[in-house]
């Protein structure tokens, strides 16, 4: 009976409905996937689940990160700020690549230069995704006066953390930060 390999081998080839390969504004080759309304609607249905998890479970995740920006752990409290500081500014995690490649920052990249203190704030200017400049404010005390031990250098490549605690488990195993990764 082919029958069960031949549905696996349609929801793998369904993963998209056309594959277009274009030329960007650079030159560089490109591929372009288009997807139909029903590939649409699933991916849709899937991160409404995901986001019903977070809401049930955001007060939790929220009050235990304000416990864990006083720890003495600075892996502990390098995670809560990250955490705090994309709740605040809703603004993304962030990777060295697109830092290095194209000057885009997200939170776990964010560097002295792009941060000022001043009258129970600090603001963070800098390019985010899609080389759009951002300006942030953060007046959360909690964040603010976070462990005072923290080098704000470190929180680069923190996010590693989030993924996985020190016994291999997901820290927040109803939360997912991006796709695929919980």
């Amino acid at each position: 009976d082919d029958q069960p390999l031949e549905k696996m081998a349609n929801r793998i080839a369904a993963r998209y409905k056309k594959k277009h390969h274009i030329k960007t504004q650079e030159g560089k080759d490109a591929v372009v996937y288009e997807y139909s309304e029903n590939q649409v609607a699933r991916r849709n249905a899937e991160k409404a689940k995901r986001l019903e998890g977070l809401r049930k479970n955001i007060g939790n995740l929220r009050a235990k990160v304000k416990r864990d920006l006083r720890s003495s752990d600075p892996e502990k409290a390098l995670t809560a700020l990250a955490v705090a500081l994309i709740d605040h500014t809703y603004e993304r995690v962030g990777n060295d690549g697109s830092a290095k490649e194209r000057g885009h920052y997200g939170v776990t990249g964010w560097q002295k230069s792009h941060v000022s203190f001043g009258r129970g704030k600090a603001t963070v200017k800098y390019v985010g995704k899609s080389g759009v400049e951002q300006k942030k404010t953060v007046s959360d005390k909690a964040i603010l006066t976070a462990n005072p031990d923290i080098q704000y250098e470190n929180i680069i490549g923190v996010m590693d953390v989030l993924r996985v605690g020190p016994a291999k488990e997901p820290l927040f195993p109803m939360v997912r930060f991006s796709t695929g990764i919980q």
